[in-house]
């Protein structure tokens, strides 16, 4: 069933106002001094891939905080996913979320459009450090939806 001109602009102005609810919700639930970077690997998800995880690296940019710091139960990828496996390497830390959640995840957000076979996207990360300081982190993937 191929979509209407008016259902695509209806979906389009719909994923807008998620997202920019999502940005305006971090901003005001995450610490202004607290600064979390999360870096995820796979930078391009096929969401007809069968892996079973995706990896996400996080790393405190703060002189009085360390990953230690961080409460791993805390964390969730867009707002739901829990951490299904952890560890520490070096000054970052590892995680790693179930690949099939997410894709089934991104499957409703995202409407496959003519013509369009990747799609960027804002992974977002939430999370506590010890002390109940929350934090929120972006990083872009590219997700291919062919």
């Amino acid at each position: 069933m191929k979509a209407k001109p008016i259902q695509v602009i209806i979906f389009s102005l719909l994923l807008l106002l998620y997202v920019s609810f999502v940005v305006l919700q971090s901003r005001s639930t995450g610490s202004p001094n607290t600064a979390v970077k999360a870096s995820f690997e796979p930078e391009v998800l096929n969401l007809k891939s069968e892996g079973h995880s995706i990896t996400c690296f996080l790393e405190v940019i703060e002189n009085n905080r360390r990953v230690n710091d961080i409460n791993v139960s805390s964390i969730r990828l867009m707002d739901s996913i829990p951490v299904n496996q952890s560890r520490i390497e070096g000054k970052r830390l590892m995680v790693k979320f179930d690949k099939t959640t997410l894709i089934d995840l991104l499957n409703h957000i995202l409407q496959p459009e003519p013509y369009v076979k990747f799609k960027e996207l804002n992974l977002k990360i939430v999370g506590s450090f010890d002390d109940g300081t929350l934090f929120v982190s972006f990083d872009k993937i590219r997700v291919i939806l062919i």
